[in-house]
């Protein structure tokens, strides 16, 4: 999700941005014994709480369907977050490197489908995680049998060169190898997903990074299944969440939000979202 900036963030984000104001509903501190839904309607009921989300195009998570309707497993889940906060919300649409810029200033103040870091921690509060996330390393097809390497640092000292999207984090391992300066030109960043698979075509890279749900949508809307394939190394798998920016957002909403996912995950509201769009 490049030379480096890529390891600083967003799925992903792409990325869904969720936005408070610190004044607005979410700026009330949570009564003390509250939980669930009334812990929720406590942090929003100092006033209005209007949420700026912000997204990125990342089918399914965050994209625009053939009416043009928003949609996507992020944006459905922010929604029915906001609804249980009593947020409203309005959606503007950015690259995710722009997004994470405007989250670090306050002028957006949550990221959707956002893994959470150390660096990031400095200026953004998580939520709790909502979702599973992983990583698949892609390459023309008939080369997964040839590239063997045991790990992602083996196929890199083969100069093997990877693409990456900037501003997405894609778990430890590879976030430090492209720390690694004895790596740096290893890795080739763009700003979207889909330039990855023309490049690869073009043979500009020799594999790149992506979800693997999003990857199989692409490849069968391109029609590349004889072209691209899946290379069975390991790569990442782990959880995202909602990330606010501490510039602008109280830590009561996190709460409240906190309180509205588990009550989502225990009913099966979110897992319904995600089958919505992945089944």
């Amino acid at each position: 999700m490049h030379p480096r900036s890529l390891a600083s963030l967003v799925t992903p984000l792409v990325c869904a941005i969720i936005a408070c104001s610190e004044g607005g509903g979410g700026s009330r501190a949570v009564a003390q014994g509250e939980t669930g839904a009334a812990a929720a309607a406590t942090a929003a009921a100092d006033g209005p709480c209007r949420l700026t989300v912000g997204w990125e195009p990342f089918e399914p998570y965050q994209y625009r369907g053939a009416d043009g309707t928003l949609t996507g497993v992020d944006v459905d889940v922010v929604r029915a977050v906001a609804t249980r906060v009593h947020c409203e919300v309005a959606f503007a649409e950015g690259r995710s490197a722009t997004l994470l810029r405007r989250l670090q200033r306050g002028d957006v103040d949550v990221l959707a489908g956002a893994t959470r870091t150390p660096a990031r921690e400095s200026f953004a509060l998580f939520s709790d995680p909502y979702r599973n996330a992983s990583v698949t390393l892609y390459v023309r097809k008939g080369d997964a049998t040839v590239q063997r390497s045991t790990s992602l640092q083996a196929l890199l000292d083969t100069g093997f060169r990877l693409g990456v999207r900037e501003q997405f984090v894609y778990g430890e391992t590879v976030d430090s190898l492209q720390e690694n300066p004895i790596y740096a030109d290893r890795f080739v960043g763009a700003t979207l997903s889909a330039q990855n698979y023309q490049r690869l075509l073009d043979l500009e890279i020799d594999g790149f990074l992506d979800d693997p749900v999003a990857a199989r949508l692409a490849i069968r809307a391109q029609g590349m299944q004889e072209e691209i394939e899946a290379h069975p190394l390991p790569i990442y798998s782990g959880e995202v969440t909602l990330m606010f920016g501490k510039a602008a957002v109280n830590p009561s909403l996190v709460t409240a939000v906190n309180a509205a996912i588990a009550e989502m995950k225990s009913s099966g509201a979110v897992q319904d979202i995600v089958d919505k769009y992945t089944n």
